[in-house]
């Protein structure tokens, strides 16, 4: 059998492609591992290894051998390895913000630099400002999940469309350029297609897993773009919803007509990424001590005059903003429980809006369809919202997982398996289908524009409280 596996913020899942079909596993990462925006490197690989060894004790239990294994994982996080595999700093995660100086700082040092200081780029020019020691040897900056192949198989590598995300490369000649930031350039690992083979297992680690030697490893690629392989987006203007932590608005683009690489050949995504939108459900959940259930029964065609906005760890698309907060706006004595959880999924819902929209550089996507893969792509009250919302038929894909199921596919397709269109047919499925509900379109076009227009309104009322929220960080 093969094997995709997620390195996800915060769990492991992983698919294991059965003869029978598909079948799943998830694994909780170790206590103590989470420090803010940070995860603890040997918390990390303990976790790790005992879920390949789960995968592992499977495999034998079904007599099902294990052939290849694919790999997915978040970002933009890193970790600095030794050229002896020891980890010489936590794995700083995408929800880490602190790098905001060293952003700015770049903005000045890299022609067309514009993102904020959750990016790699920012994080890495931070670690080397603060603690250039780490640099003078041979190190590495790795991704969670390249740290994972490393351990593997003794190989550093990084697959062509997470390289081709950073400031730092260069796709006309496919080499990094760190520009006057001093950075060293043999910092960036090996560069090598999400297709192919990273190498082959060996060493300790993998014996501790209970792999057997020579099993291939697949580079794999970024989450979300395996995702959307996962979830089936392998033509021209397919549209994928993938819901977890965060969600990310994935379109299928021919060859080149995107800048951000495909993990399949030939083909390109354009990517809107919103960060809290699992974390706000689950924000709501824990503050009105609700559940799945009770979300599942609320009445998701009558539109609500209360509008909230999903920003509870900053935001990515649309406004790229680290300083950004959540906020609710049309409270009054007469809001109730019941209006909360529904502007909860409302705010969610109109954030995808714009998503698509970017995604799909604001053309005509309506009256089409968008497939649904993650943890709130079962959710069919959510699912109602987004359609009502977008105009779009949602589609819920049978596997959530879609990560794990596209580093699957990926596994199969470099050990030639079958092309990636046979291979998606052969493992994607369609579990059922969400259509909009036009009855309040233009209340929900009237309630669209508010939600649009609001976070520009608050902006600077939200810079000053992350200020305040700062320096009281700092007193206390």
């Amino acid at each position: 059998m093969y094997v995709g596996i997620d390195i996800g913020t915060g769990s492991l899942k992983a698919v294991l492609g059965l003869k029978s079909g598909p079948y799943t596993l998830t694994q909780k990462y170790e206590e103590g591992m989470f420090s803010g925006g940070h995860h603890r490197s040997e918390l990390f690989r303990q976790s790790v290894l005992k879920f390949i060894k789960k995968i592992s004790h499977y495999s034998l239990e079904t007599n099902d051998e294990i052939e290849g294994i694919g790999f997915s994982g978040h970002g933009p996080s890193l970790v600095l390895v030794s050229s002896h595999g020891e980890t010489l700093t936590d794995i700083i995660t995408w929800q880490d913000s602190s790098a905001s100086e060293a952003a700015n700082t770049l903005k000045s040092l890299v022609k067309g630099f514009e993102k904020d200081g959750t990016c790699f780029e920012a994080k890495l020019y931070k670690l080397f400002k603060e603690r250039k020691e780490l640099f003078s040897g041979s190190i590495k900056a790795l991704y969670p999940k390249d740290y994972v192949i490393f351990l593997l198989t003794g190989r550093m590598i990084i697959d062509y469309p997470t390289a081709s995300t950073l400031a730092f490369f260069n796709p006309v000649n496919r080499l990094f350029d760190t520009f006057s930031t001093g950075i060293p350039l043999d910092t960036f690992p090996e560069i090598i297609e999400s297709w192919e083979s990273a190498g082959m297992t060996t060493g300790d680690f993998a014996e501790k897993c209970g792999i057997n030697n020579n099993i291939p490893i697949i580079c794999g690629g970024p989450d979300a773009w395996c995702e959307a392989l996962g979830a089936g987006a392998i033509e021209e203007g397919m549209l994928v919803d993938g819901s977890g932590t965060s969600t990310c608005i994935t379109c299928c683009r021919n060859g080149k007509d995107s800048k951000l690489s495909h993990v399949i050949p030939g083909k390109s995504l354009d990517i809107e990424t919103m960060s809290s939108t699992g974390t706000s459900i689950d924000w709501m959940k824990n503050i009105l001590n609700i559940d799945m259930d009770e979300i599942g029964k609320i009445d998701s065609c009558i539109p609500l005059p209360l509008v909230y906005l999903p920003y509870l760890d900053g935001e990515r698309s649309p406004v790229w903003d680290e300083e950004a907060s959540g906020a609710f706006l049309g409270l009054s004595s007469e809001t109730q429980r019941l209006d909360l959880i529904k502007a909860v999924l409302q705010g969610v819902s109109f954030g995808t809006r714009q998503c698509i929209e970017l995604a799909e550089k604001a053309g005509a996507y309506k009256n089409r369809s968008i497939r649904a893969v993650g943890g709130g792509s079962n959710n069919r009250a959510l699912l109602q919202y987004k359609a009502n919302i977008t105009g779009l038929k949602y589609i819920s894909m049978a596997e959530t997982e879609g990560a794990a199921l596209g580093a699957l596919i990926l596994a199969s397709f470099a050990c030639k398996e079958g092309s990636v269109n046979e291979l998606t047919e052969r493992w994607v499925e369609i579990n059922f289908e969400v259509y909009p509900d036009n009855t309040y379109s233009d209340i929900w076009e009237q309630l669209y524009f508010v939600y649009s227009e609001s976070y520009s309104n608050l902006k600077d009322s939200t810079h000053k409280l992350f200020n305040i929220k700062r320096k009281l960080k700092k007193l206390c």
